[in-house]
């Protein structure tokens, strides 16, 4: 591990501390990152996106028993899973994997990659199963503090999902079943983050203050220091959910 990346694991341990988390549980981490036209100055004369994706290789250094960084791109469609994110792509995983990608600069929609993400982790492509309003306090009801199990009832390791984007989407409809589907069916957190002016991210904020497994950081950019970035993504409210998981 470079001494980079062991001082950002550092400090987010920092982080898990305060927020009372001392025993950290195996939770699985993946990013989505967005790749429409208008975040293309993210990745391209910029190094703000492979800056960010070093940062948040800490963070699953913490959680995910491999310390792995599960990886895809999303615009208006989804792009092919990506190579995982491993600490030896410390510094150059934008040129060497992302900037190769054909497909690049579409426009926005959340819903297919969160349903890839539900897939991968999952097996269920964010599908609605029957589910018992009494042990889920109902589909479409608030936030949830029940770990959920899968639909055949067998218990799966939570996951999270760093989510990065700069703009609102246009599948709202469909991203809300997505989101409310995996409250009730899936242990995984979907941890949003919105980067630029708030009022691009009026959606997510309403899933976020409805649903317990989504969580939002809005980010003038990208370019805050790791102590801020810890502090907002590794927030209160995920610690919260995560604990349930601890041993």
């Amino acid at each position: 591990m470079s001494i980079s990346l062991e001082k950002r694991a550092e400090k987010v341990g920092i982080v898990l501390a305060k927020r009372g988390l001392t025993k950290v549980p195996p939770v699985r981490v993946g990013c989505a990152l967005d790749v429409s036209g208008s975040a293309r100055g993210f990745y391209e004369g910029s190094n703000v996106m492979q800056e960010t994706i070093d940062r948040l290789m800490a963070v699953a250094m913490k959680f995910d028993d491999n310390g792995e960084l599960d990886a895809w791109l999303f615009h208006d469609g989804v792009l092919p899973r990506l190579p995982t994110i491993t600490e030896s792509d410390e510094g150059t995983y934008v040129n060497k994997v992302i900037l190769k990608q054909r497909g690049l600069w579409g426009a926005t929609n959340y819903a297919p990659v969160l349903k890839e993400v539900m897939d991968f982790y999952f097996g269920n492509g964010g599908s609605v199963a029957p589910v018992k309003k009494s042990m889920f306090g109902g589909l479409f009801g608030g936030k949830s503090a029940t770990p959920a199990a899968s639909a055949t009832g067998t218990k799966q390791d939570p996951a999270m999902l760093l989510f990065i984007t700069d703009g609102s989407n246009s599948d709202r409809s469909e991203t809300e079943r997505v989101l409310r589907a995996a409250e009730a069916n899936s242990p995984v957190y979907f941890n949003m983050i919105g980067i630029g002016n708030p009022s691009y991210f009026d959606f997510i904020e309403e899933m976020a203050d409805k649903l317990g497994n989504v969580g939002f950081t809005n980010l003038n950019d990208l370019s805050v220091s790791d102590d801020v970035l810890y502090d907002k993504i590794v927030n209160q409210e995920f610690v919260n959910w995560v604990k349930k998981y601890a041993a």
